[in-house]
């Protein structure tokens, strides 16, 4: 349908190289013709007698003008160059009638000649100027002929004469030559030009022909329009279907009349796109149709031009059930998303049962592994959420749905299909479709199915949309198993916690009751024997010797030794009892009385004390002045053998999001860490009772304080260097902690 666009006369190009060719050789030999007579009548002698002196001087100008019409030709000046030549060649015609005293000379040749070179080079006008000039040299020569104006004619043939007419000749021959073969070649090339020409419409007509069977017969609604205007200059048969017009309505009408589109801003932006970048792809716009009614489209169009008028070639699709089914994915998108659970179920069967006009939507879970029965999530009856119910799936199209993934349908006379599913004929259902919901291994879990009262013709867009909510609704039904067996285990674990606690607490309770009654029970027998053994150590003071004093004295230090064990074992069993009552305390004001109180009770020791000031935490107090004092007590105790003994408490540097470390460290004893995991056990020591006093169980009391706060306690030291112990309140041993 594109205009055949214009191209450069390529005859007229030809010529003028032609031309240009052909006036190049003749001014060649026209120099070498004048050289050639000028030098013969100078070797001669008689050039410059008084009868020859005239001719030549006139080829002597003749010479000087076809050296400037060289010059001009060499210049670009091809039109200035070949008159100055033919007016040069008239010229010496004229002079050389004159010269000889008679028109009827070799002049007139020369004259003949240059009209002739004037028609080969010159334009029409040019050579219409030439021909008058020649005919008035002709006619004033013939008049001074004839009035006897004219010198006495020369009779003598002269060597000049003879050289003169062959180089006429020539000259003649050249140019009838050339103009015949510039006839010739132009002709030859009009020719080739013409059926190229041809060839050319041959091709377009085809390709025309080819093009309007393509637009006519194409499925997709194709149409040709001019831009500026919108007329329509030729629409196909799809085009008529898309909103209804006839052929002939379009093409009698105009896309801007504003029947087509709903404003006409709709068609100024539409054409400013196609301005923009001159083409636009997948378009949406809106029609209006015949019926009145708004189409949903898709346009690929691109500017071309017809007849050097813009004009648009336009592809046109109907996406109005394509942009319905967006809307109704969206509208049930719209009503599940955010919601999880039964509430998502409840969601779903609504917004589907009214995208698809059915009159049942229900999501069921199999009761069993079995799969005998189905029990309803939830269910859409007519419009309204229906309570849930529970069904035999045996006789029932549920059944057949579980058997494999794909749709299974029923579009008509379900009810006869199976007829001992009373669900069915009693509520008069005649079409069902259901998809089962299946586990990650494939086990059918549960089914989305859909009723509806009437036959339902074929609707492949009903069938994606239900698989595509089966999809999602298996996905919610999956997870929803699963959150419930992670719920059924923690609920089975935590029942498991609550026995366990149940039985500790129990067994705890028994073992602090133990631990009071023997530590109750024993204290009145050790009471009576320590009693007994002072009386008779006084009574028989002046008996015993020092081996009865010993005994007597081993008596009484192993009775004061069951005695401590029964009170520590007491408060042992007090820590796990008692109630917490945590305030923020200053442990660094009861870290110095504790040091205080171990100076009065060893006066006789230099002891170096370091206490880090306003180290608070928060914790209850008895509890913590307990803890310090056993760990401050054991510092005094392991460094009494050391010298230069040195005791410090203080706090690590806290992190932003840890507990506040506290230590107590001194360089005394210290111990081997390889058995430092029995130092936190009832009656577990790590040295000899003959080297330091106690029973290993101040330490077990400390870590069962600090674990009832929520704290921990650990420890690091060497044998002979010391020990640092590392605890706290609030929190669980960090990562990495070290005094500084």
């Amino acid at each position: 349908m594109n205009a055949t666009p214009s191209l450069p006369d390529p005859t007229a190009t030809v010529l003028e190289a032609q031309q240009q060719r052909a006036l190049t050789l003749i001014l060649r030999i026209s120099l070498l013709g004048l050289t050639a007579l000028i030098l013969a009548r100078l070797v001669s002698g008689g050039a410059m007698t008084p009868r020859s002196l005239p001719g030549t001087i006139s080829m002597s100008l003749l010479w000087l003008s076809i050296v400037a019409s060289w010059a001009l030709l060499r210049r670009g000046h091809f039109s200035g160059s070949a008159f100055l030549f033919v007016m040069s060649v008239l010229a010496l015609g004229a002079y050389d009638s004159w010269g000889y005293g008679m028109v009827r000379s070799n002049g007139i040749l020369v004259m003949f000649a240059g009209i002739v070179a004037g028609g080969t080079f010159l334009s029409l006008r040019a050579l219409i100027a030439v021909v008058a000039i020649g005919l008035a040299l002709i006619g004033a020569l013939a008049y001074a002929e004839v009035a006897g104006l004219m010198p006495s004619p020369i009779t003598i043939i002269s060597l000049t004469t003879w050289l003169s007419f062959p180089l006429i000749l020539v000259i003649t021959a050249l140019g009838v030559y050339h103009t015949r073969q510039i006839a010739i070649q132009a002709l030859a090339q009009a020719t080739d030009d013409l059926a190229r020409r041809k060839h050319v419409e041959d091709k377009l007509s085809r390709s025309e022909a080819r093009f309007s069977k393509g637009f006519h017969f194409v499925p997709v609604a194709m149409v040709i329009s001019r831009l500026r205007d919108g007329k329509y200059l030729e629409v196909n048969e799809a085009q008529t279907q898309v909103l209804g017009y006839t052929r002939e309505e379009l093409l009698a009408s105009s896309s801007a009349d504003g029947n087509v589109w709903p404003t006409p801003q709709d068609r100024e932006r539409y054409v400013a796109a196609l301005r923009q970048t001159g083409r636009i792809s997948a378009y949406d716009v809106r029609f209006r149709s015949k019926s009145g009614g708004l189409t949903d489209c898709r346009i690929w169009a691109e500017v071309i031009e017809i007849d050097d008028e813009e004009c648009v070639l336009a592809c046109t699709i109907n996406i109005t059930e394509q942009k319905q089914r967006e809307a109704m994915l969206l509208d049930i998108a719209r009503g599940v998303s955010g919601q999880t659970g039964k509430a998502f179920f409840r969601s779903l069967v609504t917004h589907l049962g009214h995208a698809i006009q059915a009159n049942v939507v229900m999501v069921g879970e199999i009761s069993d592994n079995a799969a005998l029965t189905v029990h309803s999530l939830a269910m859409m009856v007519d419009g309204e959420i229906a309570a849930n119910i529970t069904y035999d799936l045996a006789g029932t199209p549920c059944a057949t749905a579980l058997h494999g993934p794909q749709l299974c349908k029923y579009q008509d006379d379900v009810d006869r299909l199976f007829p001992t599913d009373v669900f069915l004929s009693e509520g008069g259902f005649k079409a069902y479709m259901g998809v089962s919901l299946r586990d990650a291994d494939g086990t059918p879990v549960g089914i989305l199915n859909a009723m509806w009262r009437q036959p339902l013709a074929p609707s492949a867009d009903r069938d994606a949309l239900i698989q595509i909510f089966a999809s999602r609704c298996n996905a919610e039904l999956t997870r929803l198993r699963r959150d419930r067996q992670i719920q059924d285990l923690h609920d089975a674990l935590e029942q498991r916690v609550k026995d366990r606690t149940a039985q500790l607490e129990s067994l705890n309770a028994e073992l602090e009751s133990f631990a009071y009654s023997v530590s109750h029970d024993l204290k009145t027998p050790l009471t009576t024997i320590n009693g007994f053994t002072h009386l008779l150590q006084r009574r028989l003071a002046d008996r015993l010797g020092e081996d009865e004093q010993r005994l007597f004295q081993r008596v009484l230090l192993g009775t004061a030794r069951m005695e401590q064990i029964t009170t520590d074992i007491l408060a042992l069993s007090r820590v796990s009892r008692s109630e917490l009552k945590p305030t923020d305390v200053n442990l660094s004001l009861i870290a110095a009385q504790i040091m205080e109180a171990e100076r009065q009770r060893h006066p006789q020791r230099q002891v170096q004390v370091q206490i880090e000031p306003d180290v608070t935490v928060r914790c209850d107090l008895p509890w913590a002045r307990i803890v310090l004092e056993n760990l401050i007590g054991n510092a005094w105790k392991y460094s009494q053998h050391t010298p230069q003994a040195h005791i410090a408490f203080g706090a690590l540097p806290r992190s932003a999001d840890g507990p506040t470390v506290l230590f107590v460290r001194d360089n005394g004893a210290g111990f081997n860490m390889a058995h430092a995991d029995k130092l936190f056990k009832p009656f577990h020591r790590l040295h000899g009772v003959n080297d330091f006093e106690g029973n290993g169980v101040g330490l077990a009391t400390v870590h069962r304080i600090l674990e009832r706060h929520g704290g921990a306690i650990w420890c690091e030291a060497a044998e002979g260097q010391g020990a640092t112990f590392y605890f706290s309140f609030d929190g669980p041993r960090p990562v990495a902690a070290t005094a500084t």
